[in-house]
């Protein structure tokens, strides 16, 4: 199996594969049992994400920045979520400060880039690249890996990395 079709597979089973890519992915199910295995795989993994998924409504002034941009007026000013944690590292909160969920986020680490530990995390997953905690290589080949030593040591990447981190 190549990149594309894990990342196919991985984008399927989280639910935000676009409608080629769920034609694609449908079309392999019945006839390709690896391709099968694997979506089933990470339907597995992220089971435990399902539960913690809770509706929230836009804001009042995400409507008003909507409405003034197709009235004509300035176009809204739109962040990439990425902030800089680290040299080499950048944040994306996925979820923070709402009531009985723990926060989320990605980390994406630039080629020779280190992320410090993470004390708080609870779930940790190498979503993409490959990583080195305390002399442990972890690679992301056929599907995201577990690292729970992420709370303790500093984890070193030499050609980039993807991390998913949920804290307490």
């Amino acid at each position: 199996m190549t990149d594309d079709d894990q990342s196919l597979a991985m984008r399927y089973a989280l639910g935000v594969a676009d409608d080629r890519e769920i034609a694609a992915a449908a079309a392999r199910l019945d006839s390709d049992p690896i391709f099968r295995a694997m979506v089933d795989r990470f339907d597995d993994l992220f089971a435990c994400l399902d539960g913690d998924i809770v509706d929230v409504p836009p804001s009042a002034s995400l409507w008003s920045r909507i409405d003034s941009a197709i009235s004509g007026g300035e176009a809204p000013q739109v962040s990439s979520g990425w902030q800089p944690v680290a040299p080499g590292v950048e944040r994306r909160a996925l979820r923070s400060d709402m009531p009985g969920l723990s926060p989320a986020s990605l980390y994406r680490l630039a080629p020779g880039a280190s992320l410090p530990p993470q004390p708080d995390s609870r779930i940790s997953l190498l979503l993409r690249g490959e990583i080195d905690i305390g002399g442990e290589i972890a690679t992301s080949i056929d599907a995201p890996v577990p690292v729970p030593a992420v709370r303790e040591a500093t984890v070193h990447t030499g050609a980039g990395a993807v991390m998913y981190i949920r804290s307490f």
